[in-house]
């Protein structure tokens, strides 16, 4: 949050005492050990004699060598001898393994590290370590006296701050806060408390926090917060006293050269403040602070600048192609394929869907509609979907409904089609289902599907269940009306005890998905299990793949391997083969095993235009 980039650790050998500090440059670390022997020296009244460390460049270094020659510091490490120095390099590591622990354990995110690493340096202070032979913990080698425990908290819980009257926007205003304890104050007796509101992090006392140990909050929620305050952190200001300036080519010129009014072309380049011109190194190195500004004393400082004057610099327009444009070809083709079946989109769109029976009965298609609907309840019965019972007492019994569609492939109309369905919406659960789960193939298998059909020249074909649905029996006591307009004279009383898995059960497609998948097994197939909607099948070695999406499957394989499955499962379910594939799922697709593989929503676009009235409208 400090945007610190690494640390250096220190640790007293005497005392096991342990010290962080969070850096952003390597620079800074001779800084920091500067002022750590200067905080010994102060509070302890002792001074710094030997000093060991892994002789990296940051602390090796010309500055570091002067300040231990005036300090008469002695350091005992060889080069390349980690050895040596291995009370640090142990202690590094177990910090490391806490900081890790202890995000984990909170679910709080990675960027919260140095928090963290404070939060650990505190609590391994203040604990025994085998280290002090007097079995003492570092904080009293060093201060002198017990630490208290009573303060410590788990890293992440919940809190509820105070907050001061001073930060309310009004006397309605909420007095306290919620937070997360990220760790301890290093100057005062207070928290560390991360805001759940702003993100900000600030020190409390304690009689102004109370804590909810055992609370925790998602760690997406705190992600994504510290991120926006981090990126509105990054910000550049907007102050323009602190904007990079970038002035205009200026040139010295003469009383009388100006009012000639000569006009002079400029040769200069534009000149940038520093700031703008070494902000490339300032991107790489985006752990070092920017300056964009000089301070107000130093511009006080400095003598008015020699009068010059700002010319008009001649800017040239980019040089454009002459040349007529051509079209995209593949555009041009595409437009075509859209507008050339606008014709037919318009037909359907006119064809008004009936929504009830009674505007199905008013419906100027009134016959073509009836006869979809005879033929439904003529395959329901076929099916024996159901049986009439006298009406059952106290029992649950669903409604009915009929539902209408015109039916295309391709942009073709097919056919007028009518479909029963029953309410499932009024299902009971625990009485009508209890499972509705039903796997379907995933699209990202079905373009990898297709990749292998492209690369063995094999055939895709496509299949469509007629009724698929109704194939599958019922795994409950499930009770309908009779549908409307089908009513059986002199039984008018008596209901439906469903048999099969009518549409418009929850679990109907669940059902039909264990039926199916009996039968395939049954046959020899072995369903995938990285996609349980993909099923496949080797014949005399020959990879025959099967990918399911309810009631239409593809099957692609050899020509020999595909009839071969066709038939056999034509021999259990009535099927309608629809040919080489064009359209599923709402995709148009175009299969070429020589050349390619393509996915359009020409038909989408299609019917969006004709919805808004575009059909003309120039793409």
């Amino acid at each position: 949050m400090e945007g610190y980039t690494m640390y250096l650790h220190l640790i007293d050998e005497g005392s096991r005492y342990q010290l962080w500090y969070g850096q952003r440059a390597k620079e800074e670390t001779v800084a920091k050990l500067k002022n750590f022997r200067d905080m010994v020296s102060a509070k302890h009244q002792k001074l710094v004699r030997t000093f060991h460390s892994d002789r990296g460049t940051e602390i090796m270094n010309d500055a570091m060598a002067e300040q231990c020659a005036d300090e008469s510091i002695q350091i005992f490490t060889h080069p390349h001898s980690p050895e040596e120095v291995c009370l640090i390099e142990k202690a590094h590591g177990t910090l490391m393994d806490k900081v890790r622990a202890v995000l984990f354990s909170s679910g709080l995110p990675g960027i919260l590290w140095g928090e963290a690493a404070c939060y650990v340096i505190e609590t391994i202070n203040r604990t025994s370590t085998k280290g002090n032979v007097d079995k003492v913990t570092p904080h009293e080698k060093v201060f002198g006296s017990k630490p208290s425990v009573r303060h410590l908290r788990p890293f992440g819980c919940l809190a509820m701050k105070f907050v001061d009257k001073v930060y309310r926007k009004s006397k309605l205003s909420m007095k306290g806060a919620p937070a997360l304890m990220v760790g301890y104050a290093t100057q005062t007796k207070g928290y560390r408390l991360l805001d759940m509101t702003t993100g900000v992090i600030s020190e409390h006392r304690h009689e102004n926090v109370k804590f909810y140990e055992e609370t925790t909050v998602d760690r997406w929620y705190v992600e994504k917060l510290l991120n926006e305050v981090y990126r509105l952190r990054r910000r550049p200001s907007l102050d323009s006293s602190k904007l990079p300036l970038v002035q205009l080519p200026v040139v010295d010129v003469d009383e009388s050269h100006a009012e000639r009014g000569t006009g002079l072309r400029s040769t200069e380049e534009v000149e940038m403040s520093p700031a703008e011109a070494n902000s490339d190194n300032q991107e790489q190195e985006a752990s070092e602070p920017v300056q964009t500004s000089e301070s107000e004393e130093s511009l006080e400082d400095k003598p008015p600048p020699p009068r010059k004057r700002h010319l008009p610099v001649e800017v040239k327009s980019p040089r454009r192609s002459k040349r007529a444009r051509k079209r995209s070809t593949r555009l041009k083709d595409f437009v075509a394929s859209v507008l050339s079946s606008s014709a037919s989109a318009t037909a359907t769109m006119k064809i008004q869907v009936p929504k009830s029976w009674k505007e199905m009965m008013a419906s100027a298609q009134r016959s073509k509609w009836l006869e979809a609907t005879k033929e439904e309840f003529l395959a329901q019965q076929e099916n024996e979907t159901w049986i009439l019972v006298p009406r059952p007492k106290n029992a649950h019994i669903l409604k009915c409904r009929w539902l209408w569609t015109l039916k295309e492939n391709d942009l073709r109309m097919l056919r007028f089609k009518a479909r029963l369905v029953v309410l499932g919406c009024f299902e009971i659960w625990g009485i009508d289902f209890d499972e509705t789960f039903a796997p379907v193939v995933r699209f990202e298998t079905l373009r990898l599907v297709f990749l292998w059909a492209g690369r063995t020249k094999s055939v895709v074909k496509q299949f469509d269940f007629v009724t698929a649905f109704l194939n599958a029996p019922t795994e409950r006591v499930i009770f309908m009306e009779q549908p409307q307009g089908f009513v059986k004279r002199g039984f008018e009383d008596y209901v439906c005890l469903l048999k099969k898995s009518i549409y418009g059960l929850r679990q109907a497609p669940r059902n039909w998905n264990n039926t199916l998948h009996k039968v395939l097994v049954e046959f020899g197939f072995r369903q995938s299990y990285k996609d349980e909607g993909l099923y496949w099948i080797r014949i005399e070695g020959r990879l025959v793949l099967l990918p399911l999406y309810v009631d239409d499957i593809l099957l692609v394989g050899k020509e020999e391997d595909v009839d071969f499955v066709d038939k056999e499962l034509t021999n259990r379910f009535k099927m309608k083969c629809l040919g080489d594939v064009n359209y599923l799922l709402g995709l148009q697709i175009q299969y070429d095993p020589e050349t390619h593989v393509s996915f359009r929503q020409t038909k989408y676009i299609q019917d969006i235009m004709a919805k808004f009235n575009m059909e003309s409208a120039y793409p």
